[in-house]
C-alpha cells in the first residue's frame, strides 16, 4: 500500500504515484529555489548597501538549508526504514503528520483559557 498526499499535488501527477515522482522533484527544485532566493537576497542586499557577493550568500543560505535538511534526518530517516520494512502503515502515518498538531491544540487550550479568566 502507497502514501497518498493528502492535499492536491501542484502538478497534474496521478495521486497514486506521486511520490513516485515527487523523488525526482524535490532535489532539482531545492536547487532551483536555493539559487533563486540567494539571488533575490543579494539583490535585496545591494539595496541597503550590502557588499557581499552572490557566491558568499549562496554558501550562507546554503550551510542553513542544509543544517535544517540534516537536523530533519534525524525524524525522517527511521521513518522511512519503519515504512519500507512495513512496520508502520505510511498511510496512516502521514494522516497523523498532516493532522492537528498536538502542541497547536495545546497552545490554542492555554490561550482560550487565559482569554477566558
Amino acid at each position: 500500500m502507497r502514501a497518498l498526499p493528502l492535499s492536491n499535488p501542484w502538478l497534474a501527477i496521478p495521486m497514486d504515484r506521486y511520490f513516485n515522482y515527487d523523488v525526482f522533484i524535490v532535489g532539482p527544485s531545492m536547487f532551483l529555489c536555493w539559487q533563486l532566493v540567494s539571488g533575490v537576497v543579494r539583490v535585496l542586499s545591494r539595496l541597503f548597501s550590502g557588499t557581499g557577493s552572490f557566491e558568499n550568500t549562496a554558501v550562507a543560505l546554503g550551510f542553513g538549508i542544509g543544517a535544517a535538511t540534516w537536523a530533519s534526518l534525524l525524524h525522517d530517516l527511521p521513518d522511512s526504514v519503519l515504512g519500507a520494512l512495513g512496520i508502520i502503515g505510511m498511510n496512516a502515518y502521514e494522516a497523523v503528520l498532516n493532522g492537528p498538531p498536538f502542541w497547536r491544540d495545546c497552545c490554542g487550550l492555554s490561550i482560550r483559557s487565559i482569554l477566558s479568566g
